[in-house]
């Protein structure tokens, strides 16, 4: 990712969690998602945001236009 590339996503309000654990991991991090609830513990999320292979990917059907 060029440095342009690094600037769009650092001014974005919104982004994937795969786009987000993509530039952590490439500057040599990790991303951890932490839910923390009131009288609680914090949960750790897994799995949100990794990107699917495409033996994953949920097939598609054709729309027809009715």
């Amino acid at each position: 990712m060029g440095q342009d590339g690094i600037s769009r996503l650092e001014k974005r309000s919104d982004l994937l969690l795969s786009t987000l654990r993509n530039y952590v991991e490439a500057v040599g991090g990790s991303l951890t998602l932490v839910a923390q609830f009131p009288d609680k513990e914090p949960i750790a999320i897994e799995g949100l945001g990794e990107i699917a292979t495409a033996e994953e990917k949920p097939k598609r059907r054709a729309s027809h236009g009715k």
